[in-house]
C-alpha cells in the first residue's frame, strides 16, 4: 500500500503514437502530474537513435525527430520507446510507452539527377538516346518503385529559325522503367526540327525534378541548296562593283544546316570580263 501511494506522487502521460516522414521533427505532448517539482524524464530510445531519430527537450518542450525510412519494411519503421518521469525527491512514475511510426521518405530532402546518354542528336526523326533519372532520399537511399509515378515533358524555348518541313515530326519520350534500384530510364526519340529540347521529368505529373537538355542538329549528310540569292543582278565591269551571293543550305527535312562549306565555281562567259569571288559561307 505504501509503494502504491508513492507511485501516485508522480505520473507521466505521452502520446500512444507519433507518425511522420523521415527526418521530420514533431512536438511530443508530455503531461506530468507530480506532488513535487519534476526533476527529469528518461527515455529508452536506443533503437530510434541508432536509426537516425532522437527525442529531445528544450525549455520544457519535447520533440521527436523521425528516424530513417526503410523501404518495403513496415515493421522496421515502427519503434516503441519508453519514458519515466522523476521528481526531485527521487520518486518515479510508471513507465509510459509511445510508438514512433515512419510513414515514408521526406519529399523535401529527396535529391534527383537527370542525364542523357547523348546530349546531341541529329534532327532526323529516328535517332534515340537513353534518359536516366536517379532518385535518392535525404539519408542516401535509392528510392524504388516510382516508375509508374514518373513522366516527362519535352519543352522547347528556342529553335533554329528559317525554312522548316511542311509536316515536322515531333520528338517523343517513352514511359519510365526502373533499370536498377532508384534508377529510372526512358527512351528519347529525336524530332525533325533542330533546336534545344529540355527534358522535364515529373513526379505524379506535378512535382518537377531536375532537367537535362538534348540538342537536335540539322542533318548535314543530306544538305543541299534550297536557294541562291544575289544582292543584285548586274554590276559594272570596273573591278570594284561587286555582287554578293548567299547560298541557303537545308537538309532533307528542309531545316537550315549550319557549318557547311560551300565551294564556289566561276565560269568565263566573256573573254575580257574579270571576276572577283567572295566567300561568305
Amino acid at each position: 500500500m505504501l509503494e502504491y501511494r508513492k507511485k501516485e506522487l508522480i505520473s507521466l502521460k505521452v502520446p500512444e503514437k507519433m507518425t511522420g516522414v523521415e527526418d521530420e521533427t514533431l512536438p511530443v505532448n508530455v503531461t506530468v502530474k507530480s506532488k513535487y517539482p519534476l526533476d527529469h524524464i528518461t527515455w529508452q530510445d536506443d533503437s530510434l537513435i541508432q536509426n537516425g531519430g532522437n527525442i529531445t527537450e528544450e525549455n520544457g518542450t519535447w520533440t521527436v525527430t523521425m528516424p530513417h525510412y526503410v523501404q518495403n519494411g513496415a515493421e522496421k519503421n515502427m519503434y516503441v520507446v519508453a519514458a519515466t518521469a522523476y521528481d526531485n525527491q527521487g520518486n518515479k512514475s510508471d513507465v509510459s510507452h509511445m510508438t514512433v511510426a515512419v510513414s515514408g521518405f521526406n519529399p523535401n530532402d529527396i535529391v534527383t539527377a537527370t542525364t542523357a546518354a547523348s546530349t546531341t542528336l541529329p534532327a532526323d526523326g529516328v535517332s534515340t538516346t537513353q534518359v536516366s533519372v536517379t532518385v535518392t532520399s535525404g539519408s542516401g537511399q535509392k528510392i524504388t518503385g516510382l516508375a509508374s509515378s514518373l513522366s516527362a515533358q519535352l519543352i522547347r524555348n528556342t529553335q533554329i529559325q528559317g525554312a522548316s518541313a511542311a509536316s515536322p515530326v515531333a520528338e517523343k519520350i517513352s514511359e519510365f522503367k526502373e533499370q536498377s534500384p532508384g534508377v529510372y530510364v526512358s527512351t528519347f526519340t529525336a524530332g525533325t526540327q533542330p533546336g534545344a529540347v529540355i527534358v522535364q521529368p515529373l513526379y505524379n505529373q506535378t512535382t518537377k525534378l531536375n532537367t537535362t537538355t538534348i540538342n537536335l542538329t540539322a542533318v548535314k549528310d543530306t544538305a543541299h541548296f534550297a536557294t541562291l540569292d544575289a544582292s543584285k543582278t548586274t554590276a559594272l565591269a570596273n573591278s570594284q562593283d561587286a555582287i554578293s551571293m548567299t547560298a541557303h543550305v537545308v537538309d532533307a527535312m528542309n531545316n537550315p544546316v549550319q557549318g557547311v562549306t560551300v565551294h564556289w565555281e566561276k565560269r568565263q562567259c566573256w573573254r575580257d570580263a574579270k571576276h572577283t569571288i567572295k566567300h561568305n559561307g
